[in-house]
């Protein structure tokens, strides 16, 4: 990440009520227009990652999945396809239909072709969640995107394909997934970029007790962005006219020291 950027958050880190470092850092966010994104996430927003399988690994709640598509619209696929794969509980010959497609007449009760995501997403890119890496297809599909070729299932083929595949993990990837995919962005959990909770407080317009703001800054966050968002959702919804106390945060908020269930988000 470039030194100025850096040297803007640490100021931001040691007195996150600096307001001439954050001034400098919102021109600096808004000079890199989508990839500001990276930034806020403590990733590099100058980095080289346009081509090639890439991983974004972050902790629950962390925006992998926008910045996933920030990582499209700014690259040289920008104007191909951008499409989010599930999986879900498919198997077998579902499973390599849905990937790879499959012929006409396959299965006598599905009469017609499919055209399976690999190729609804050539010259762009396709995104699966970390399930794709415990899939028994990963290494086929890895095969696929890396040669430019498929087949369908039922017809030998050789079909033709340009894709990039990401792959977005909320936690750690093993040794041997790591492997596979060597190209990784990492972003920083909340805590370790505490500055950009202020500076979510000051953008959502509400205002709170000092014993409120004393709160969410010692808070550890374990959901992240997306519970730093829902907690502000929830607050707003309340229209508050006066400053927000403490007793409005949420309990696991306003008393970090007791043992709550996680974080889950909805949505």
């Amino acid at each position: 990440m470039d030194a100025d950027l850096r040297e803007l958050e640490r100021r931001l880190e040691a007195n996150p009520t600096d307001g001439v470092a954050a001034s400098q850092l919102a021109r600096e966010l808004e000079r890199l227009g989508p990839r500001a994104l990276l930034a806020l996430c403590g990733a590099d927003p100058e980095a080289s990652l346009d081509q090639g399988h890439l991983a974004i690994v972050g902790e629950l709640g962390t925006p992998v999945h926008d910045v996933a598509r920030v990582l499209h619209a700014t690259s040289s696929r920008a104007a191909g396809p951008f499409l989010r794969g599930e999986l879900g509980a498919l198997e077998g010959p579902y499973l390599e239909a849905l990937v790879f497609g499959k012929a006409r007449g396959v299965w006598p009760a599905v009469e017609q072709e499919h055209v399976g995501l690999l190729e609804q997403a050539s010259g762009g890119t396709l995104v699966f969640t970390d399930e794709l890496l415990a899939s028994p297809r990963l290494a086929r599909i890895l095969t696929a995107t890396r040669s430019g070729q498929l087949a369908r299932l039922g017809d030998p083929t050789p079909r033709l394909i340009d894709v990039r595949l990401v792959v977005t993990c909320q936690g750690e990837l093993a040794h041997e997934q790591a492997v596979l995919f060597p190209a990784r962005v990492r972003l920083k959990p909340l805590r370790e970029r505490r500055w950009l909770v202020h500076r979510r407080v000051a953008e959502s317009g509400l205002r709170f007790t000092p014993e409120a703001l004393a709160a969410l800054d010692a808070h550890a966050w374990p959901g992240n962005d997306a519970e730093l968002a829902t907690e502000l959702s929830r607050l707003s919804q309340l229209a508050p006219r006066e400053p927000i106390p403490l007793g409005s945060l949420h309990a696991r908020i306003r008393r970090s020291d007791v043992e709550l269930p996680p974080f889950t988000r909805i949505g």
